[in-house]
């Protein structure tokens, strides 16, 4: 009789632990450091505090995060600010501190992220900010960033595999994330830059009018904005006759002001996508400092000089003094 032999098991591989772990401070409340302050590295907008704590994962300069449950707002700490807490049941403060070196290396997120990779991105013309096909843009979950570089905004996209473009405005350091179908086309700002993850989209082009065809069209009045500092929310108390638009974001309110005639600035409450435009002057010249809040007066750009075409030289042959030849004397 043949020996029974035992069916071989295939061997179960266990899920690698993270090299990175999380660790709760208490009591609970919210980040600080040895002194009792803060220098928050970047703020986001977070559904969970997992999806804070990848972000995190995505920074070697992170060693913390901090949660608040009020406002889904995530704060990216240095290790500095995880040294204690300043007491608040609507927040938590997570240390990330490194675990066992033997552990082999990977990061379990929600957001999916990209393999490694060189990033490349290329700059969309004209300038201005992203948009789709339709014309308007769709940024992503979590993905307004305060950043203080093009170079840092590329790189919060590149870690993330949804996003396909980012938008940065010089003027504030605010840094937008897109997916790849925000990166059709551009909406004209000086102020603004769309870049697209890899290859460039090819844009529409015109086809060339005869200048007999174009019609005159009527000058349109231009505007740029003027962040009030510091940052913060604009004054409000003359905002009796101010106009509040819910669930836009930063484009979206600027360009409502734009289109109109008793806007003098805005206002945009980034932590729950609210705009407010300001109808009184005497509310954009000073903000209450608070850092998730942006303000913006409004100025009319002078209209482009439309020079006259300047005409040819006149290339008249020169003048030529008239001789008079004396009459031949009959010989």
């Amino acid at each position: 009789i043949s020996p029974t032999v035992a069916p071989t098991v295939a061997p179960t591989t266990e899920p690698p632990t993270p090299t990175r772990v999380f660790t709760e401070l208490q009591p609970q409340g919210c980040c600080r450091d040895a002194a009792g302050g803060s220098n928050t590295l970047s703020y986001l907008f977070m559904s969970t505090i997992q999806a804070c704590q990848a972000a995190c994962l995505n920074r070697a300069d992170c060693g913390g995060i901090e949660f608040k449950y009020s406002n889904n707002i995530c704060e990216l700490h240095p290790a500095a600010d995880t040294a204690q807490t300043n007491p608040d049941t609507n927040c938590d403060c997570f240390r990330r501190a490194p675990a066992t070196p033997t552990v082999p290396v990977t990061t379990a997120t929600p957001v999916t992220t990209r393999p490694a990779t060189t990033p490349t991105f290329v700059e969309l013309m004209p300038q201005g900010c992203c948009r789709n096909a339709g014309g308007t843009s769709n940024t992503l979950p979590g993905g307004y960033i305060f950043t203080t570089t093009i170079a840092a905004c590329q790189a919060a996209c590149a870690n993330r595999a949804d996003c396909g473009a980012i938008e940065f405005k010089s003027r504030n350091s605010f840094c937008e994330l897109h997916p790849a179908a925000d990166a059709n086309q551009t909406n004209p700002d000086t102020n603004c830059q769309c870049f697209s993850f890899g290859v460039a989209p090819v844009m529409p082009s015109s086809a060339p009018t005869s200048p007999t065809e174009s019609p005159t069209m009527a000058p349109t009045m231009a505007f740029t904005y003027a962040e009030v500092t510091p940052r913060g929310c604009c004054d409000d108390a003359n905002g009796a006759n101010d106009v509040t638009l819910n669930g836009t974001d930063l484009s979206a309110c600027e360009g409502a002001c734009n289109n109109s005639a008793t806007c003098l600035g805005y206002e945009w409450q980034s932590w729950r996508d609210v705009c407010v435009l300001k109808q009184n002057a005497l509310d954009l010249q000073s903000t209450n400092g608070y850092a998730l809040c942006l303000c913006f007066a409004k100025e009319v750009l002078p209209p482009p000089t439309t020079a006259s075409p300047t005409p040819a030289p006149a290339t008249n042959s020169p003048t030529v003094a008239l001789t008079t030849e004396a009459p031949t004397p009959p010989s």
